[in-house]
């Protein structure tokens, strides 16, 4: 007796040879079940993430994506044209984070206002470890620097160009006794644009076993008197 013909995502799967696509969590493409456009973007944005951080990105490769996000490779380009513009959009996303988190307050010491922005800037580090530590090594791919380089130095000039004013503020803030010097504040900003991304790269590397509250502490005293 003849076999009747599948009906649905079956039949496409008989007909291509190919079983039905499916999403992130397993779902058919098109399945009311199935999450949403925007929700399988942020989950390959994530995994991304998380291979750049682990393995750098020269070393990532598509599919590797693709099977550590548990959906085809076809169906991974319906959201991205490839890993390169996976990574504009993390870099994208975070550095609009990050631009927020480096805006300075306006009112307060100086004390205080780099008080609070250490604050923030550590939260953000607490928050999302695997950027930071990904950040880092952005710097040093020249892959990379061809794609979101000018990114990069847009944000770093930003960042060091807030430090200084704060810095500039902070010494004229200081009773200056006799024989004293002073620093110039690019210096300064220089310094603690640094120490802020090294102590941000550690806390990533060593996760819960970083002292981040004892080392935020001590960097602000150091800054501040």
């Amino acid at each position: 007796m003849a076999r009747k013909a599948k009906s649905g995502s079956s039949a496409s799967a008989s007909r291509t040879g190919h079983a039905p696509a499916q999403d992130a969590e397993g779902h058919q493409r098109g399945s009311k079940t199935g999450i949403k456009r925007e929700e399988k973007r942020e989950h390959i944005v994530r995994v991304s993430l998380r291979l750049f951080a682990k393995h750098g990105y020269d070393s990532t490769t598509i599919r590797m994506i693709a099977q550590e996000a548990n959906m085809s490779l076809g169906l991974l380009y319906n959201y991205f044209d490839g890993k390169d513009s996976v990574l504009e959009e993390i870099c994208r996303r975070n550095l609009e984070d990050l631009e927020a988190v480096y805006r300075i307050a306006d009112s307060g010491s100086p004390q205080d206002r780099l008080g609070a922005l250490l604050d923030q800037v550590f939260q953000h580090a607490q928050r999302h470890p695997q950027f930071h530590k990904l950040f880092r090594s952005l710097r040093n791919q020249s892959t990379v620097q061809q794609l979101v380089g000018k990114e990069l130095r847009r944000f770093d000039k930003n960042v060091q160009h807030r430090l200084e004013g704060l810095m500039a503020e902070l010494q004229g803030s200081r009773k200056r006794g006799k024989g004293s010097t002073t620093v110039d504040p690019a210096v300064d900003a220089s310094l603690l644009y640094a120490s802020i991304d090294g102590i941000c790269t550690h806390n990533a590397a060593q996760a819960k076993g970083y002292p981040l509250r004892a080392v935020q502490q001590r960097l602000l005293e150091h800054f501040s008197n």
